[in-house]
């Protein structure tokens, strides 16, 4: 544990985080995805979240509504639900 104002030693920080990836692959093994969602879900901002998604130029305004089942970011506006892959995911609507 690294003293109160320092930052942990990079290396402690790449063993911790590739063990935690380690443990998440092992549950994907024996469970699926459906688990990992769950958790992800849990620790996400809330479902209704105004969020503003920008791909290339590409910008779309709406709340979160979600993960789907393959992982793909739902967002919700006024008249559709699009599941989004990849894209800068941005707290707040508008830009």
């Amino acid at each position: 544990m690294p003293a109160e104002g320092r930052a942990p030693a990079a290396d402690a920080v790449s063993r911790g985080f590739l063990a935690r990836i380690e443990d998440w692959r092992g549950v994907l093994a024996e469970a699926g995805f459906a688990p990992i969602r769950s958790a992800w879900l849990a620790a996400a901002h809330p479902i209704g979240t105004p969020l503003t998604i920008q791909s290339g130029s590409r910008i779309r305004a709406g709340v979160f509504a979600g993960l789907s089942a393959a992982g793909e970011l739902l967002l919700s506006t006024d008249d559709h639900l699009s599941a989004i892959s990849t894209g800068d995911v941005l707290l707040g609507q508008g830009t």
